[in-house]
């Protein structure tokens, strides 16, 4: 109910920010489906509507300045510094820790305010929400690296583990293998 009040809300208001929308609705996909590959049985009712609500923050950076994100990310990517350095830099804040005080002000489950703070840093996450925020991490950085916003290099080493993602191969099994279930769940019925 909560994920749903907050997107019925970014598509009312922000409808431009359809692209945002895509990204995070394929997120919550693909996290839904690594949690199933994996067994993460303990996250099943809280990995999609954390996944859809991870970006939050991004509302209101985008609010703010509509066209500064992306210019932050691609230009992160370009010149190869990791996007959340760069954007903490740029912006002095980090629109993860925006999107995390917001659902701390709106009174969201802890679970999903530790989801949106951490989504790219899952490493400093409390240790009750290790799975959950890795899910959620790994499914964004999938759809990021897809769309060129992100580099294999800067995969969370303990997510490479816990997920077994050893190699390129290993990476792009997984993110073709959720892009095909994404796409049959898009698809309208005949």
């Amino acid at each position: 109910i909560t994920a749903y009040g907050t997107v019925k809300i970014m598509v009312e208001r922000y409808g431009e920010m359809e692209e945002l929308w895509n990204h995070c609705y394929r997120v919550a996909v693909y996290a839904s489906s690594i949690a199933r590959r994996y067994s993460l049985r303990k996250i099943y009712e809280m990995v999609y509507s954390s996944s859809l609500l991870h970006d939050l923050g991004r509302v209101l950076v985008d609010f703010l300045s509509p066209e500064l994100f992306d210019k932050l990310r691609d230009f992160s990517v370009e010149k190869n510094i990791p996007p959340d350095e760069f954007e903490r830099f740029a912006i002095g804040t980090h629109h993860a820790e925006v999107g995390a005080l917001m659902a701390e002000r709106w009174e969201y489950p802890e679970a999903i305010t530790e989801t949106i703070r951490y989504h790219h840093s899952p490493d400093a996450c409390r240790k009750k929400y290790t799975e959950l925020v890795q899910t959620v991490y790994l499914a964004n950085f999938l759809d990021d690296l897809d769309r060129g916003r992100a580099s294999a290099d800067y995969l969370s080493p303990e997510v490479i583990n816990r997920f077994s993602l050893h190699s390129t191969d290993a990476l792009q099994d997984l993110l073709s293998r959720l892009k095909e279930e994404f796409q049959k769940l898009s698809k309208e019925p005949d």
